[in-house]
């Protein structure tokens, strides 16, 4: 729901006349329009929404005496043309998210970007669609109580006066844009060209509103202003910056600053931003235990210079190779590595990133259901426990998923999932094919990430059948931890016999059938030899389907028992298993390959190893909750409190841990990439989560990186 620089009237979209008296409506301070009376019908689903709005602005800013105007336009293109919005195809494609606009005098909105909001449905995302409401109609209402100021001024006014969500996390995502987003600011307000103080924010960043870095910019410095003001002796913080620039009248479009609220009169916009700014940076000064976030690793003339904490890398070729060797293998300052990137393509992007040094926002929720806590297999070395019989009900499937469906907003869609676990979770099949048909159902099509775990034994046509209709959004991870005796030795069924040729078997069929597949291994010391045999084994499976989807995970178990001589097989295994994965082009990951891959894949590290720390709402049979499958006895809560609190409820010290705060971490190469490692890996070495894994889990995740790292290097050299 974004502003346009155009102001328009309200035009059917056909060119027909506008909308006669029958086709308004009026209720709190609205007029609500429609091109006609099936337009307007539909509308009428939008007014407790619209009402909850009107309820949220300021009572200055409420429409009483003057209504305020709202056209709902039956369509995208009816939308595009009521709102007057740039006829480029490439621009509309880029603003599909935008569910509504202000003219300038009227807000317009999409009805049928609308009622998709309302088929979503959910606690977080209605109160984010009602924000977003009242943001628009605080357009309006700031321009009727002729409040005239720029467009990127009078949008941080309408995101603070209508409520936006403003916390640390966002600032911290928009922190590295700050200078670029004073720069525009300066645009705007000097004008030329086709710079005015009119220009949208959109100019600055297409994104959409809630992760826009221009907006949440532009709201922390009304926010800053306000709070300065409210400080200041006689003063009352957001009414005396309305009242200050209401006061400047039609000449705070051009010059808001100075105006009269005590604090800032006299100041310039220039000196304002300028005290913002450094504000802003005082308050996002990243943690001094994650202080020195640079690392080196040379190669003669080449190097690979990182953040270890917020990611981020760039290949340096050419360089002094002594002056490199002076600078690798320690943590540094980002001063003392940013001359090296001088002439590289991604200098102005990285430097502001590093400079700010901030994780990222997590995003999305993940919705784990046990679904069956019992299992047929017998594995050796199981870690989860005493597996006895104990089926989810519909009726708890179904609170779950209403649960995780109220933690939803604008932003977690697409990047949540919903995984079946077990136990084996093809023991409860009616349970997962329902959650399968309902869990989603007016969710944006292909928004939410299927996951299923198993260990295939009882997978049947009729499973793969209905499997197959969500193509590309399901990913099954299959176990499987060796080829045939490999296997057989340790993953057996309850009567002591082998499962590798029933998991064969479900492999094969689900791959046939285009169902992207994860061979899906545990690495122990008893079956870490096998590992190249078992690569061999998954090359052959992609003649199933060469165009399918294959994939290969590694998750190594280490107890407290394992001794060095254990370990160094696991890594001799896991590195001559990699090598060949790769050179038979295999798609390879895990645990151990977390930090190469933020590095070079994502690099946007939240600092969390994975989703327990307060993202993932892991649900038992019975409606518990759990913080980890692979800690029993990890069980916390229940689906009741995640209603009342509107939050994961996780333990503290689940949700504290994260990097910077993970003991025996500090100064490792890959501590932010990493986020302390597993933590039920801590907990079954060590007895605690406050503490890293054992060292041989980090002796594998380290290797892996440098060895990354390594043949990124030597493959630049050859090329």
């Amino acid at each position: 729901m974004r502003n346009q620089e155009n102001a328009a009237g309200m035009p059917h979209a056909d060119g027909e006349a506008p909308p006669t008296a029958g086709d308004v409506d009026a209720y709190a301070g609205l007029l609500v329009g429609a091109a006609d009376a099936r337009d307007l019908g539909r509308a009428a689903a939008l007014r407790p929404h619209l009402e909850r709005a009107v309820a949220a602005l300021p009572p200055r800013l409420r429409p009483v005496v003057d209504r305020c105007a709202v056209f709902a336009a039956g369509d995208a293109g009816a939308f595009a043309a009521a709102a007057g919005l740039p006829a480029d195809a490439a621009w509309r494609a880029s603003m599909s998210w935008m569910a509504g606009t202000f003219t300038g005098e009227i807000v317009v909105l999409n009805l049928a970007a609308c009622e998709a909001v309302l088929a979503q449905g959910g606690r977080t995302r209605l109160d984010a669609f009602a924000q977003q409401l009242a943001h628009e109609l605080c357009h309006v209402m700031l321009r009727q109580r002729g409040v005239r100021v720029p467009l990127w001024l009078e949008e941080g006014l309408c995101e603070l006066l209508s409520g936006a969500p403003l916390d640390d996390e966002r600032r911290r995502d928009a922190a590295p844009h700050v200078d670029a987003f004073v720069a525009f600011v300066r645009a705007c307000m000097a004008g030329g060209g086709d710079w005015t103080p009119d220009t949208s924010l959109l100019r600055f960043s297409s994104k959409p509103v809630d992760e826009n870095p221009g907006y949440i910019l532009a709201q922390d410095f009304v926010a800053f202003v306000a709070a300065f003001l409210a400080a200041s002796p006689g003063t009352g913080g957001i009414d005396a910056l309305l009242d200050g620039l209401a006061a400047r009248g039609l000449r705070g479009r051009r010059a808001p600053f100075p105006c009269a609220a005590a604090g800032v009169a006299g100041a310039a916009l220039d000196e304002v931003l300028d005290r913002w700014r450094q504000d802003l940076a005082a308050r996002l000064v990243p943690p001094p235990e994650l202080a020195q976030p640079m690392r080196v690793f040379a190669l003669g003339g080449r190097a690979l210079v990182y953040n270890r904490i917020i990611g981020g890398h760039a290949f340096i070729d050419g360089a002094d190779a002594a002056a490199l060797a002076a600078l690798a293998d320690r943590n540094l300052d980002v001063d003392d590595v940013s001359a090296l990137l001088d002439g590289h393509p991604e200098r102005d992007e990285l430097l502001p990133r590093w400079r700010a040094g901030l994780l990222a926002r997590r995003r999305g929720y993940h919705l784990r259901l046990t679904l069956e806590g019992g299992c047929n297999m017998s594995c050796s070395y199981c870690y989860e426990g005493e597996k006895r019989r104990q089926a989810m009900t519909r009726e708890t499937a179904d609170q779950a998923v209403a649960a995780w469906r109220d933690l939803l907003g604008p932003g977690d869609l697409p990047g949540s999932s919903v995984r079946m676990f077990g136990g084996e979770p093809f023991m409860n099949w009616p349970v997962m094919k329902h959650v399968f048909e309902t869990a989603a159902v007016g969710l944006p099509a292909g928004s939410v990430q299927w996951l299923v775990n198993t260990n295939g034994t009882l997978v049947r046509d009729e499973h793969v059948t209905f499997l197959a209709r969500f193509g590309a959004e399901l990913l099954v991870h299959l176990s499987l931890d060796g080829v045939e005796e490999v296997n057989d030795r340790h993953r057996v069924f309850n009567n002591q016999r082998g499962t590798f040729t029933h998991v064969d078997r479900a492999a094969r069929k689900l791959l046939g059938a285009g169902i992207p597949l994860n061979i899906a291994v545990t690495l122990t010391p008893y079956n870490a030899p096998g590992l190249g045999r078992l690569m061999d084994y998954v090359a052959r499976l992609r003649e199933v389907n060469p165009a399918g989807e294959l994939y290969v995970s590694i998750k190594p178990v280490i107890g407290p028992d394992l001794g060095d001589a254990d370990a160094q097989v696991m890594l001799a295994a896991l590195e001559s298993g990699l090598d060949r994965g790769r050179g038979l082009g295999l798609d390879v990951g895990g645990e151990p390959l977390r930090a190469a891959n933020l590095l070079f894949q994502d690099s946007t590290p939240t600092g969390h190893f994975c989703g327990v720390t307060g993202r993932e709402l892991y649900v038992t049979p019975e409606g518990r909750l759990m913080v980890c499958h692979a800690m029993p006895g990890s069980e916390y809560s229940n689906l009741a409190e995640v209603a009342e609190s509107h939050r994961i409820p996780v333990p503290a010290e689940v949700a504290a841990r994260h990097a910077g705060h993970v003991d025996g971490c500090s100064g490792c190469e890959v501590e932010g990439l990493c986020g302390g490692g597993c933590m039920a890996q801590s907990k079954m070495a060590t007895g605690s989560i406050a503490r890293k894994p054992s060292d041989y889990f980090c002796l594998l995740m380290k290797s892996t990186f440098r060895r990354a790292v390594q043949q990124g290097l030597q493959a630049r050299a050859g090329a």
